[in-house]
């Protein structure tokens, strides 16, 4: 059996599974489309078949074998090595396209080729960054009173470390550390060694403290969404406020708010400017990444704010692995992005 479109899904998020059958079946039906759902652990690459696939053709549904289809989007971020090596070894595949093959990416990198070909005056948006280093935390120590520690990865609990400047004595400098709730007062000459101990030599970077607004109890965070769909261009899906990167009580970790809200409690008179300047941002952005990187359809982005309302982004990855859309709403968002990846495959195995 042959099959054009196919999703790789989680093994282990039934939740989602679940609710992209629904989601699928109504795209199979309109658009006369087969749709297999499948796990990586369940591809022969050497036979190019799924050994195990969820077939959606119209009313019709259920478990069978099937050929790897010609376009196929992955929900997944993969860290066991023997996923990656088929992940590697799919997109290889001559008569294959994968979407969204990646979904976590080195955050250096991405600045990097933003703020390569971005123009001079919409860089603002990029802070001031470093990979980590003995020689880094020295300067920017030195250059800024506030400065942030950012995973170069994402990992399923993503924080931020906050470094601030408490004391200017140039013999005796000392910094708060603070990390969620957590904070330490050290000198400028342990400085290294006691970030060091925080991260486990683990990849992160540096970035500049712009001089974060508060909303509740944690510096405002806004993630953007930001898909392709049936026209094959980029569109924001949403943005929301999460507690998360610099969320600073355990209590209101992965609590989400209308962005709507918060921009009218903080900066009521700039609400459609600060939206606008986002939306575009990251249209934008994604339109610059696509100059590097090829077969992207999800994306999402973080932004933290100045007191003046001016957006900074601080993450960049792909198609995202919380649950932050779909405990949102009812899981209306989050259906409605499942809906776009889908309407995306379609418009590209059309255009075939």
């Amino acid at each position: 059996m042959e099959v054009e479109i196919g999703f790789i899904c989680h093994a282990n998020k039934d939740h989602w599974l679940e609710n992209i059958k629904h989601v699928m079946k109504d795209i199979s039906i309109r658009y006369n489309k087969k749709i297999v759902l499948f796990t990586i652990n369940n591809l022969n690459l050497d036979k190019n078949i799924i050994k195990k696939a969820y077939l959606i053709d119209g009313n019709k549904a259920g478990v069978t074998k099937t050929k790897i289809p010609s376009f196929i989007y992955n929900c997944v971020t993969h860290s066991k090595p023997s996923s990656i090596k088929k992940m590697r070894q799919l997109r290889m595949l001559k008569d294959t396209q994968v979407i969204n093959p990646v979904n976590r990416f080195y955050q250096h990198m991405l600045f990097e080729m933003i703020a390569s070909i971005m123009r001079s005056k919409d860089k603002d948006v990029i802070l001031p960054f470093e990979t980590i280093s003995k020689v880094s935390v020295k300067e920017f120590a030195k250059k800024y009173d506030s400065f942030f520690l950012l995973p170069q990865r994402s990992t399923k609990e993503c924080r931020m470390i906050s470094i601030s400047k408490v004391s200017s004595y140039k013999k005796n400098q000392e910094f708060e550390i603070a990390f969620g709730y957590k904070k330490q007062i050290i000198t400028k000459d342990s400085l290294f060694l006691e970030i060091n101990k925080i991260i486990r030599s683990r990849n992160y970077i540096l970035l500049k403290n712009p001089g974060t607004v508060n909303w509740g109890f944690s510096p405002l965070e806004v993630r953007g969404y930001i898909q392709k769909g049936i026209t094959g261009e980029w569109s924001v899906a949403d943005f929301i406020v999460k507690k998360e990167l610099l969320s600073k009580d355990t209590l209101y970790d992965k609590e989400t708010s209308s962005l709507a809200d918060a921009l009218l409690d903080l900066f009521p008179e700039k609400v459609n400017k600060i939206k606008s300047q986002i939306h575009q941002t990251a249209i934008n952005i994604n339109k610059l990444l696509d100059c590097y990187i090829a077969n992207r359809g999800s994306c999402f982005i973080d932004f933290i704010f100045d007191a003046q309302g001016n957006p900074y982004v601080v993450r960049i990855d792909g198609f995202e692995q919380d649950d932050y859309l779909y405990e949102l709403d009812e899981g209306r968002l989050w259906k409605e992005s499942i809906k776009n990846a889908g309407l995306y495959l379609v418009y590209l195995s059309d255009k075939e």
